[in-house]
């Protein structure tokens, strides 16, 4: 028994002590002459447009939503997907 606590704590200090290790330094590689620049696109600042936007109301959802004509064109009916795994076999 107290073998295997010794055990136990010799790996968890060999861990911890692995843990705090000085990590070595990297450093990036200078870009390669064989290949072509990346070109940069800069980007340009759009001015903020002076028109709001309308604020929506419900009387748009609910013309959309009663219109039986609309209703009928936007409608998708489901795909009946076969299952697999019936039959014989």
């Amino acid at each position: 028994m107290r073998k295997g606590i010794w055990l136990f704590l010799g790996g968890l200090l060999g861990l911890i002590l692995t843990a705090c290790l000085a990590r070595p330094e990297i450093t990036p590689l200078p870009p390669s002459p064989m290949l072509p620049a990346v070109p940069t696109l800069e980007a340009t600042p759009v001015p903020p447009t002076e028109t709001p936007a309308p604020a929506a109301d419900n009387s748009t959802c609910i013309a959309c939503h009663t219109d039986a004509e609309t209703l009928k064109v936007l409608a998708v009916e489901p795909e009946k997907t076969e299952h697999l795994s019936e039959g014989e076999g």
